[in-house]
């Protein structure tokens, strides 16, 4: 699929699949082996932006030079197996909360809150589950 609008253009394509490789069918409802599509827009400044489903990561912003020559500015993988295989959060969505929170836990409201700790004592960008794993239906 593809779309243009005030000269950006837009294209959807395959990313690959998310998830371990799985022996017979995928749970229903789960993440396994979910396909991810990649999203390409581009302006007539020849500047192009990639984004995955998966975390609505951005897997490159890619801009021209002065000379007009083009380069990737992103750190980021080329295949999907990569950012299943390394747990960082490069390009990723970050959430529930972007940064640490200390010891896991905080009060609201006269309320204590207690959150899973995935940085040592701390709660790290939304989680064991934050918005980086999530994977949003597109349209």
């Amino acid at each position: 699929m593809s779309c243009n609008r005030d000269e950006t253009t837009v294209v959807e394509d395959w990313f690959g699949r998310y998830g371990p490789p799985v022996v017979g069918a995928t749970k229903v409802g789960s993440q396994l082996r979910q396909p991810i599509r990649r999203f390409t827009l581009t302006n007539a400044s020849k500047m192009t932006v990639q984004v995955i489903t998966y975390g609505a990561t951005i897997t490159s912003i890619s801009v021209p030079d002065r000379q007009g020559n083009v380069d990737d500015v992103v750190l980021g993988f080329d295949e999907i197996q990569d950012y299943y295989a390394y747990k960082n959060y490069f390009g990723s969505t970050v959430g529930r909360f972007a940064n640490r929170i200390n010891g896991g836990k905080f009060s609201l409201g006269g309320r204590q809150y207690k959150l899973n700790c995935n940085n040592g004592p701390n709660h790290l960008h939304g989680g064991l589950r934050g918005f980086d794993k999530a994977i949003p239906h597109s349209f």
